[in-house]
């Protein structure tokens, strides 16, 4: 796991690029392939993928200086750069959610394409296209994979954090859910403060 942690700075940039591309694959795919929209369309689709990965790294190297700071809470000696690459690393679940989110993507919007097209055509009824498409099962199944990656993800991003400090992996779980708790707080404080 050391090892893992001594990626230069460029890899850890590249795995925050994979890990937004991951997650926001399907959308922009669907938007971008299935919606029919021109070169301009796509050029502003690829304008907003860089933005929000520029986002997501400010956003990373905020959540590793917390997560510097609490694990010092526990005598963690993990250096900036090493606690930057474990949380850098423990995104590795949310790359490989791509192979979920992208055919569920895709399956959403023809569902969607269905439903609207034999609705307005009249030849089949609502009911039957909803028990195709948004069954239980499918709701149950899609629910089911988004909390094995958040789970995989929470014992990565924990067993990282406590290879980066040189603490154990419960301590590494407490350093990651103060780092999001305190993230969080911060988020309602701020989005109190402007719409209050």
């Amino acid at each position: 796991m050391h090892e893992i942690l001594q990626t230069p700075r460029r890899s850890v940039v590249l795995l925050v690029l994979l890990a937004t591309v991951s997650y926001f694959s399907g959308d922009f795919i669907v938007l971008g392939l299935l919606s029919g929209g021109g070169v301009f369309w796509q050029l502003q689709l690829a304008a907003a993928g860089i933005a929000i990965t520029a986002v997501m790294l400010l956003v990373l190297y905020a959540l590793s200086w917390l997560a510097v700071a609490f694990g010092r809470l526990w005598k963690g000696n993990g250096s900036a750069a090493d606690v930057r690459a474990a949380v850098a690393w423990g995104l590795t679940p949310f790359i490989w959610a791509i192979f979920y989110r992208l055919p569920d993507s895709i399956f959403d919007r023809y569902a969607e394409g269905f439903m609207r097209d034999y609705h307005n055509e009249g030849r089949v009824d609502d009911t039957i296209v909803g028990l195709l498409f948004y069954s239980p099962v499918v709701t149950a199944v899609h629910s089911s994979l988004t909390m094995l990656i958040f789970a995989w993800y929470v014992v990565v991003a924990s067993n990282t954090l406590a290879a980066a400090h040189g603490i154990s992996a419960g301590k590494g779980l407490a350093t990651l859910s103060l780092t999001f708790g305190t993230a969080l707080l911060v988020l309602i404080a701020v989005a109190q403060a402007t719409w209050a």
